[in-house]
């Protein structure tokens, strides 16, 4: 059999090379094609489209007027309760480690309203408790992966389990020489209706890592935080319970039980 010739032989060597960088390029691409194809397709958009969207301009400039798209959402409220869905996972982080608590009433024809320490407790019993926290809600997808720099300032309203889970988050934190407010976290919804949820570290707070992030967030706090409280519950007077309770109208509202009539021998029996 004849011997190769050396310059063949490399000839060769680099046509193999050259088929399996081929090979790997071809696999990327289709890489990229599925990764592409998981992503949702931005569709440009018509002429007619982009002369008509062009009234937000205008709009934006209105007192009390904002605009966006289809999917934004909106609340009555500068600071809205923070709600959760299953099988979405939310990147949240802390704003403060201060935390306000509120009391709170519950009745079918009121819904939430605030204690106010009075005749409410007599009728309804003993309010209850809840821990206020505010965060910021990035824009992110359903694995909890950041898509843009949008967020939401909301309130987080939880009881006392959900509770002590941020406080490990906290407590592990400062063991760390650190603060819950410097670490985002992943919420897992795992029951809608009741808001069970619970919470991973997820790395440091993006939002304290961006300037313009960190100046908007920090702006909306000082300006909405007011607001912090208002989308938790009614703010209601003994006069207003009565009648949303059913007790105008002549009916005869629940005898209020002075101190020198309770016997406190039962109380304690």
């Amino acid at each position: 059999m004849p011997e190769k010739n050396p310059f063949e032989e490399e000839q060769e060597q680099e046509v193999k090379e050259a088929e399996v960088v081929e090979s790997e390029d071809s696999a990327s691409e289709d890489n990229q094609s599925v990764e592409k194809s998981n992503q949702p397709v931005e569709k440009k958009k018509s002429k007619i489209d982009q002369i008509l969207d062009t009234m937000d301009e205008e709009l934006e400039k209105q007192v009390g007027v904002s605009t966006g798209q289809f999917g934004d959402s909106f609340s009555r409220y500068p600071i809205p309760r923070a709600k959760f869905n299953e099988g979405v996972k939310e990147r949240i982080a802390v704003l403060t480690t201060s935390v306000v608590f509120v009391k709170l009433h519950y009745h079918e024809e009121t819904g939430y309203f605030f204690c106010f320490e009075a005749r409410c407790c007599d009728i309804l019993g003993l309010p209850t408790t809840r821990a206020v926290i505010p965060i910021i809600r990035y824009d992110s997808d359903k694995r909890g992966k950041p898509v843009s720099k949008e967020f939401t300032v909301e309130v987080l309203r939880v009881g006392q389990s959900v509770y002590d889970n941020l406080m490990t988050i906290h407590d592990l934190r400062q063991d760390e020489g650190g603060s819950i407010t410097e670490a985002d976290i992943l919420v897992t919804c795992n029951d809608e209706q009741y808001q069970d949820i619970t919470f991973n570290v997820a790395g440091k707070a993006l939002w304290r890592r961006d300037k313009g992030m960190a100046k908007e967030v920090i702006n909306y706090w000082k300006d909405n935080k007011k607001h912090l409280t208002e989308g938790l519950g009614r703010r209601l007077n003994e006069e207003d319970m009565l009648i949303a309770l059913g007790y105008d109208g002549g009916q005869q509202a629940p005898p209020q039980q002075a101190p020198g009539d309770v016997n406190f021998e039962d109380e304690f029996n």
